[in-house]
């Protein structure tokens, strides 16, 4: 075993809870010069998820266990040990002592977590010691006693997230030259004119004349390693019968069939046609251009356990309850809007939609992606703001050659307790795919809501 470690008198400590751990084990990584806190207790309760029935869980618990251990294994784990990069590593084994409020028994894991905090305070000094926490009530209650709190910020997008889309004003001599442009022509653009506009490539742009007026729409892309500016078709797109009805479904349609693009991400209230979109065009590249081998649709089992292997029943009788909304579009799809398909009656159409879905569409909780390679499928992931950052890495690591992958979601609705509008899985590869030449997004506005007109008014001012 090695000395005990005398800490510099300006090291910070950040005491870290299971959820943290749990959420991001590369946690442990963090807080550069500083001292990373583990509670005896943590440990207890990373011992128990291990072998979880939630797999995801139990693959981050171990991984932050075998990472304690590796750095634990030469070293006086009751003594600060210094890591291999820079800080230090604390497990606390006492603090029992640390007197709590009265009624704040400690045969709960928060409050032993915050006996820990408390004495390292009441040694150390309030402004040294930080609880570190995916639990709001937790760092409510540490605020409580007095303690700093914050939530896991190493994963949160910035305010404000990227949208995918901007307005372009042009001014004088552009406009008579973008009246002249043919659909899909190419303006080229100097780099610094991107550097003005902050655009990013397969950004999309709403073109704008004098007076406002809506000129068309383009697409920022590279051409020859040189910025450029795309038009796109006056035309709306439309995918296995749905036809865009605004500028952000347009564009989004636009990017969903464009075979540049492998990774497309849609955020946005609800209604305004992000899983529509997406199955329709994943239908019209799947069933009609026959791009893909099959549409494979993926949601995240919140509300229904994370891990559905231990409930009883085949797989599509498992996630048979949670799919229904992708039914629900299916329908509407089918349903008869599309003048292709023509009106059906509910047999008829149930018929037809359960045709589709057998031939065509896989079904699946994200869980049971773990350990496939996806190749050569259109890969749809529902409700992705239900994943955390970690989830989504795994997921776009499970993508195989000649598939591509669309992440929907609405990141103002979340049901997973430990994530947020700035830290969940949608919103982190958004923010980290956007300027990858293969990846694009769109954020619809609440107005695009096209369920109904109660349903706009609702999005607009609730």
């Amino acid at each position: 075993m090695s000395s005990p470690i005398t800490m510099p008198d300006t090291t910070r400590f950040y005491v870290l809870d299971t959820s943290v751990l749990v959420h991001n084990p590369d946690v442990l990584d963090a807080f550069a010069e500083h001292t990373r806190v583990v509670p005896e207790v943590v440990l207890e309760e990373l011992d128990h998820l291990k072998d979880g029935r939630k797999s995801d869980v139990a693959a981050s618990a171990r991984q932050a266990a075998r990472k304690l251990e590796e750095w634990t294994r030469h070293h006086d784990p009751s003594q600060p040990i210094p890591l291999p990069h820079e800080g230090y590593l604390h497990i606390a084994l006492n603090h029992r002592e640390t007197n709590l409020p009265p009624g704040w028994t400690v045969d709960k894991n928060d409050n032993r977590i915050l006996q820990v905090c408390k004495g390292l305070a009441d040694e150390y000094g309030d402004e040294r010691v930080t609880l570190v926490s995916k639990d709001a009530i937790l760092r409510v209650k540490a605020r409580a006693l007095g303690l700093k709190a914050e939530d896991l910020r190493m994963d949160q997008t910035a305010n404000g997230h990227f949208t995918g889309w901007s307005k372009w004003v042009l001014r004088g001599p552009q406009v008579n030259r973008w009246g002249q442009m043919a659909e899909r022509a190419i303006w080229p653009l100097r780099t610094r004119d991107m550097d003005r506009h902050v655009w990013v490539t397969n950004q999309y742009l709403e073109v704008l004349g004098p007076g406002q007026t809506v000129l068309g729409h383009a697409q920022v892309r590279w051409d020859d390693d040189m910025p450029c500016i795309v038009r796109l078709p006056v035309e709306a797109p439309k995918a296995y019968g749905i036809v865009a009805k605004n500028p952000r479904q347009r564009w989004a349609l636009d990017a969903l069939l464009d075979e540049r693009i492998h990774i497309v991400t849609l955020s946005g209230s609800a209604g305004t046609g992000k899983t529509l979109l997406a199955l329709a065009a994943g239908l019209e590249m799947t069933v009609e251009k026959e791009q893909f081998e099959s549409l494979l649709v993926c949601r995240p089992a919140i509300g229904m356990g994370e891990d559905l292997g231990f409930l009883p029943g085949t797989e599509a009788e498992k996630i048979g309850p949670f799919m229904r909304p992708i039914w629900d579009n299916l329908r509407a799809i089918h349903r008869g809007d599309p003048p292709k398909h023509g009106n059906r009656r509910t047999g008829e159409l149930d018929s037809t939609v359960e045709l589709v879905a057998s031939k065509y569409i896989e079904m699946q909780a994200v869980s049971f992606l773990r350990g496939r390679t996806v190749s050569h499928q259109y890969l749809l992931i529902d409700e992705a703001q239900n994943l955390s950052p970690r989830q989504v890495q795994a997921v776009l690591t499970r993508v195989g050659e000649g598939t591509k992958v669309v992440l929907c979601g609405d990141p103002t609705q979340i049901d997973a307790p430990y994530l947020d509008e700035r830290s969940n899985g949608l919103v982190y590869a958004v923010d980290h795919l956007k300027g990858y030449a293969g990846a694009a997004h769109i954020t619809f506005h609440p107005t695009d809501s096209e369920r109904s007109a109660a349903a706009r008014w609702v999005a607009e001012h609730f």
